[in-house]
């Protein structure tokens, strides 16, 4: 009986020797456990908040994401419920603005300069968003679900990360609003746009950092004084003839194809006839002369000369190729560098039809940068930028937190370059007027689309482009005017006036 109580007791005495060392570790025990209490409750919230984006109504969905991601597919649901002209090429819908949500917290869009622009949401008095159709950056922040000429525009594009569905701790509902800087100045898209407005300009005005890929300037400027029912549309994500502009992507070609650009030498009577028997025509059929180089051809911007040059040198096989690999699509065939979005945001495809010189005339003026070539301002940007970089650029981007997934694309050889941009400096400063042109351009070269010619033939109107390059502010330009002379009536503006004001706002930041 003895040892049955000694044995008995033993557990009470040792707890009676350790219950000061327990009470001791109770607080850490308790910490532990609210911890973990913690831990579980947050992954559970979690869980719930991942379940929520991935039950939530089609709907709900389909109003604040259904854009944001240009490949997903839609429902049936969402495949009934969306007119075949407001689908995109993938078939999804587009242009629709992000609305507000119980269930969702949305970001703003601001500027580089620190300027809001937008807030997703957001309504005036009058129920209207408030991005006003005069604002510089109406067709880059709201599109119209009725305009069947809009594209994905930033907020719709980025809703995902403009919204924030869950958080962990607070539940599903997330009050700190994301946000999406640009890359564009107010101040620069602003007075640009102002300049075209005031001067009843029709066109874009594109301008960029060939090292770094940012945008800085994106106007898009379409007259509605008539009531043009595509004023809504951006035509930096569209395209046109780039019109002699192009020459310097032609200049570019011959001398990747190994043409010697400093021998070449022709005579311009103003008219050329090719070897089909079709004729090659100067503005006004003006002759240029005779011993022509090529800084004169691009300088005086002689049709006749690169006639001549392309029938004698080249390669149309490779300069298929040649385009191909820049990324144009030729013969509807487009390349590995098939760019169909900048980032997020959709835009048409440079292309061109060539028939590998069976028919002379329409290959030789679409290389020329008439007929059948047309070009997004974005890619001119790109190409220029590659010729004063030494081949290379920066893929373009208009979103600052699109930094970091940056591209560099090598275009043309270094030695193409050099020779190239050579021949185009001397050009520019010895057939250009200095005193019209702003001190900041290092290089530019004019072109006139002369309108409904895409078989030889002129309705008489004429848009005028201008490329160019300022070394000093690391600056690449492309500028149309759609209207510089339309029914008879020619603007006293031109792109080198939209050009001087885009680089003094550069300048002035």
């Amino acid at each position: 009986m003895k040892k049955l109580k000694k044995f008995i007791g033993r557990p009470k005495e040792w707890l009676q020797k350790r219950s000061k060392s327990i009470v001791d570790f109770l607080p850490v025990i308790l910490i532990a456990a609210m911890i973990l209490t913690v831990l579980v409750s947050t992954l559970r919230i979690y869980a719930q908040g991942r379940s929520f984006l991935q039950n939530a109504s089609s709907e709900e969905w389909y109003k604040l994401t259904a854009s944001a991601d240009p490949e997903r597919p839609l429902s049936a649901d969402e495949v009934n419920a969306v007119p075949t002209e407001q689908r995109d090429v993938y078939g999804n819908s587009y242009g629709y603005e992000i609305v507000a949500s119980d269930s969702y917290s949305f970001g703003q869009v601001a500027s580089a300069d620190g300027v809001v622009l937008y807030t997703v949401g957001a309504k005036g008095e009058d129920g209207a968003y408030q991005i006003p159709k005069n604002s510089p950056f109406y067709n880059l922040l709201k599109a119209d679900e009725s305009d069947q000429n809009a594209r994905r525009m930033i907020p719709t594009m980025y809703a995902e990360t403009l919204s924030n569905a869950y958080n962990p701790f607070t539940g599903i509902h997330n009050s700190r609003q994301n946000s999406l800087t640009l890359t564009i100045s107010s101040t620069v898209q602003t007075a640009v746009y102002e300049f075209m407005r005031k001067h009843g300009i029709d066109g874009t005005c594109a301008a960029y950092q060939p090292n770094t890929g940012e945008i800085t300037c994106l106007v898009s400027k379409t007259n509605d004084a008539q009531g043009d029912p595509l004023y809504r549309k951006n035509e930096n994500l569209l395209y046109s003839r780039p019109a002699s502009t192009f020459k310097i992507l032609l200049s570019t070609c011959l001398a990747e194809q190994g043409v010697d650009l400093t021998e070449l030498r022709y005579r311009c009577r103003g008219s050329y006839e090719l070897r089909d028997g079709t004729r090659v025509n100067c503005s006004q059929q003006k002759a240029h002369g005779s011993d022509l180089t090529i800084e004169d051809a691009i300088g005086k911007s002689c049709n006749c000369f690169f006639a001549q040059a392309m029938e004698e040198h080249l390669d149309w096989k490779k300069a298929a190729a040649f385009l191909n690999g820049m990324g144009m699509s030729v013969n509807h065939q487009a390349s590995e560098l098939d760019r169909k979005r900048l980032g997020k945001l959709e835009r048409y495809l440079s292309s061109t039809e060539l028939s590998g010189g069976d028919a002379l005339f329409s290959d030789i003026w679409s290389m020329i940068g008439q007929g059948k070539t047309m070009v997004s301002p974005l890619d001119m940007m790109m190409w220029c930028g590659a010729i004063v970089n030494g081949g290379r650029s920066m893929d373009a981007f208009l979103i600052q937190q699109e930094a970091k997934q940056r591209v560099e694309t090598t275009y043309f050889s270094k030695d193409t370059c050099e020779t190239v941009l050579k021949a185009w400096k001397e050009a520019y400063q010895g057939h250009y007027d200095q005193q019209r042109y702003s001190a900041h351009i290092t290089v530019a070269k004019t072109g006139t689309d002369q309108l409904g010619d895409a078989n030889g033939q002129s309705s008489g109107d004429e848009a005028y482009t201008l490329m160019g390059y300022s070394s000093e502010l690391n600056t690449v330009f492309y500028i149309r005017i759609n209207n510089a002379n339309r029914d008879g009536v020619v603007l006293d503006k031109q792109p080198v006036d939209v050009a001087n004001v885009l680089l003094d706002a550069i300048a002035a930041q």
